[in-house]
């Protein structure tokens, strides 16, 4: 978009391919001087399309490059902003070098806003309770507990009342699968009309950089930056000993290892959600009566 005798250029650029096996979003950059609109978007489709086009085909997938406006339906009140903007650094620095530097940090903060709206949202567990109570009953959909392990992440799911939690599956955890672990999640969301995950977190472990405190955290991050599970809210509740009381309870029925460790994290997951969803149910009949 062009504002007087300069250019201001913000573009994002989205290129998928339809077996999902490559997707990036990079940022064109927000500068004064040097750009034509559009141009970063050729080229960068331009050099994508090189690179996947023809894997892609080999596999007979189909590389569909797109490209959108990032400011969609507000560019005009973007444009006018924008133009302020312009006068004010105009008026005020007197060096191309100095509105450069404004110019940039302006595009990165756009930058850091949007991808702060493609990440989960996290809410204090009693909050994500009573956000949900304000809905609709038949609007609330029900929670997903997950007990994340190195190797699996157990899932057990809530009723509809949102007072008794039930196994559901295990996701095996790998370092390269995040990707289709997102999927799987955002297939549950769709088919069990899920409204948040409660994840649980070893709050009482003395030692901050557990390995399983560590494992829990990098978990959501990872999730967060796939961008596949924007506006997910979910929060974290104390899991400590949940595996291990699990695991005790499993002992006598001399599984095989794997089934074992399966049914263990999918119980666990169980014991998370069923302590969440019995606290909250507990502080809303305390309100009531009150």
């Amino acid at each position: 978009m062009s504002l007087g005798s300069h250019n201001l250029v913000f573009e994002l650029r989205v290129e998928t391919c339809l077996c999902r096996s490559h997707r990036c979003i990079p940022l064109a950059g927000f500068r004064e001087n040097g750009f034509v609109a559009g141009q970063a978007v050729l080229k960068a489709e331009s050099k994508k399309v090189e690179k996947h086009a023809k894997a892609c085909e080999d596999n007979q997938h189909a590389f569909v490059p797109l490209a959108f406006d990032t400011f969609g339906s507000l560019a005009p009140e973007a444009v006018r902003f924008l133009a302020r903007v312009q006068h004010v650094v105009h008026s005020n620095f007197s060096t191309p070098q100095g509105r450069d530097f404004v110019f940039s940090r302006l595009g990165f903060s756009i930058q850091k806003g949007m991808t702060a709206q493609l990440v989960m949202k996290f809410v204090k567990p009693l909050n994500l309770y009573q956000d949900l109570l304000k809905l609709r009953a038949v609007d609330r959909g029900r929670f997903l507990g997950l007990d994340v392990g190195d190797r699996y992440v157990g899932l057990a799911v809530s009723d509809f009342d949102n007072k008794v939690a039930s196994p559901l599956s295990v996701l095996v955890r790998k370092k390269n699968n995040i990707g289709l672990m997102a999927l799987d999640f955002e297939h549950l969301i769709s088919k069990l009309s899920l409204s948040a995950f409660i994840v649980g977190y070893p709050y009482e472990n003395m030692q901050k950089n557990s390995k399983s405190a560590t494992q829990v955290k990098v978990f959501v991050d990872d999730l967060c930056k796939t961008g596949k599970l924007e506006d997910v809210r979910y929060t974290l509740w104390n899991e400590c000993y949940t595996t291990k009381n699990v695991e005790l309870l499993l002992k006598p029925l001399n599984l095989p290892p794997v089934e074992a460790k399966t049914s263990s994290d999918k119980f666990a997951a169980v014991a998370i959600l069923q302590a969440y969803l019995d606290f909250v149910n507990r502080y809303a009949v305390t309100e009531e009566s009150q």
